[in-house]
């Protein structure tokens, strides 16, 4: 499981490379618009062999990559 998810941090600036690993078929539901947060989540499962959950927060901020003063900047405002 963290194999995998390793390798897609590797490849996150590396689309094609992502689409390899996750597959074309989950791809192209998300390209033309037929993605579900079930669906997804099934893919996903299936490629990194483990249970996931879906946790949803009220606020976007919570996504923020903070790795830079500037990011933490930008989070806190």
């Amino acid at each position: 499981m963290l194999n995998f998810w390793q390798l897609l941090e590797q490849q996150r600036k590396r689309p094609l490379a992502m689409v390899r690993s996750l597959g074309l078929v989950p791809v192209l539901r998300y390209v033309f618009g037929r993605p579900t947060l079930r669906g997804a989540i099934n893919v996903l499962e299936q490629r990194c062999q483990a249970r996931l959950s879906v946790v949803e927060l009220p606020f976007g901020a919570a996504a923020v990559d903070v790795d830079k003063p500037a990011d933490l900047l930008r989070a806190q405002q």
